[in-house]
């Protein structure tokens, strides 16, 4: 069981009863609202345990990123391949908006895919990820990973795709990658309009845009809408779900 990993600037290790509050903040956070839900504490407690009961149940799992020489962690990276999972699969995710922009992420699932195909012996990795996902759709792209249309994402990831990782040979040279395979393009919806006022300009909502309105609905000025409310209510109202 290998149970740590150092590359030129990271640290991944075994996550540890320890980390859960920084997971659990990360969930809470506007960073996570950005791309992807947020979460409750105790969902979040509940999702973090189920990392912890991987790794005791298979002997390995998602390692915890830190930076060298700096204890703490901002993020969470590695194989990950729970019963109801088709296939196995490499996750990632950085849990504060500063640890983006820096390479932690590339680095970070480089080494993690490295062992698991050098350590666990997976011949092939997919990484699941939501179309609106612009972050984890660069890094995946960055990595060599296509999308794998014959593949399906469990149920609790609807509407995501599968990004198929380049296998050992492919990532060795030995053998030319599959050609890629395109997606069906579903009908464009058409776009919602920008209205002018002499004064005012009212146009569609974009993800940045979350982050003021999760501050009003938190704020007493929200009373009228049966407020404050929480980040994950924001998050629902935002998202219509």
């Amino acid at each position: 069981m290998i149970e740590k990993i150092t590359t030129d600037r990271l640290v991944l290790r075994r996550p540890t009863p320890e980390d859960a509050a920084a997971y659990i903040a990360y969930y809470a956070s506007n960073w996570r609202a950005t791309h992807g839900p947020v979460m409750q504490a105790d969902g979040a407690r509940r999702r973090y345990q189920r990392i912890l009961g991987h790794w005791e149940k298979n002997g390995y799992g998602r390692f915890v990123v830190e930076l060298k020489g700096q204890p703490g962690a901002i993020g969470l990276v590695g194989p990950h391949w729970p019963d109801s999972y088709p296939e196995p699969e490499l996750t990632g995710q950085l849990w504060t908006r500063d640890a983006v922009g820096n390479g932690y992420g590339l680095e970070a699932i480089t080494a993690a895919r490295a062992h698991a195909y050098s350590m666990l012996g997976w011949t092939s990795a997919v990484t699941y990820i939501h179309a609106e996902n612009t972050h984890a759709v660069r890094m995946a792209r960055k990595v060599g990973a296509r999308i794998d249309p014959t593949v399906h994402a469990p149920a609790a990831l609807d509407g995501h795709d599968a990004w198929r990782h380049p296998s050992p040979e492919e990532l060795s040279g030995t053998v030319l990658p599959s050609p890629t395979r395109r997606k069906v393009a579903r009908p464009r919806k058409p776009a919602a309009p920008t209205l002018k006022t002499p004064r005012l300009t009212l146009r569609p909502y974009r993800i940045e845009d979350f982050e003021p309105y999760a501050a009003f609905l938190a704020s007493e000025r929200s009373c009228y809408m049966h407020g404050p409310h929480s980040i994950e209510t924001a998050w629902h109202w935002f998202t219509n779900d």
